[in-house]
């Protein structure tokens, strides 16, 4: 399975699915995503005493954050016109954020400069490349002065290392989704009704 490429998300599919069900999915990804950044929290703590309200909090934000991505997805994979894609993509934006409160505050940079990083084809490329390179010192930043604990074995410390880029790396393409921004469809479809009335 590949990740839909920007160019093939600004123009309708040609088979549409009902934007419920891939809302449904996304929520079901990133439910799954939160347990696993969960068991890499226990990973790297010293002295893990989690409860299930916090659990419930980052499984929450987590699944906001990929209803959102999947409520965008649809939008552009369906060929809303501009006003419902916009409304779509500006409740994708605003759920980004449950998923990045707490000590998730230090991921945001690097999810959300990775994703205009691979988002907005819009932007000159020295911008763009600009922000893949924050995206990229602020995850080493936080994976080496944030993860290491003098209470921890070196290899949890390595895994939790190696792993922290891996569980970004959902998020940052999740977060893309709703950062695309399509060629809207209403000039296109203005065109075809012109040509059909000649």
């Amino acid at each position: 399975m590949t990740w839909p490429t920007t160019e093939a998300l600004s123009q309708p599919a040609g088979r549409r699915l009902p934007a419920l069900a891939i809302v449904i999915v996304a929520i079901f990804l990133g439910v799954v995503l939160g347990v696993f950044a969960r068991i890499w929290m226990r990973l790297i703590a010293p002295d893990p005493e989690f409860t299930t309200a916090g659990t419930i909090g980052i499984l929450t934000g987590f699944g906001l954050l990929f209803a959102g991505a999947g409520l965008s997805l649809a939008a552009h994979r369906n060929g809303w016109r501009r006003v419902p894609l916009g409304v779509a993509r500006t409740i994708g934006c605003v759920l980004i954020l449950p998923a990045f409160g707490g000590a998730g505050l230090l991921a945001f940079p690097s999810v959300l400069f990775g994703a205009l990083a691979v988002a907005r084809w819009d932007l000159r490329i020295p911008l763009r490349i600009f922000f893949a390179c924050v995206a990229i010192a602020v995850t080493a930043l936080v994976a080496f002065t944030q993860i290491p604990d003098g209470d921890l074995s070196a290899s949890r410390t390595a895994i939790g290392i190696a792993l922290y880029p891996a569980l970004l790396w959902p998020m940052l393409l999740a977060a893309r989704l709703s950062l695309i921004r399509a060629a809207p469809l209403d000039a296109s479809a203005a065109v075809d009704d012109h040509v059909v009335a000649r």
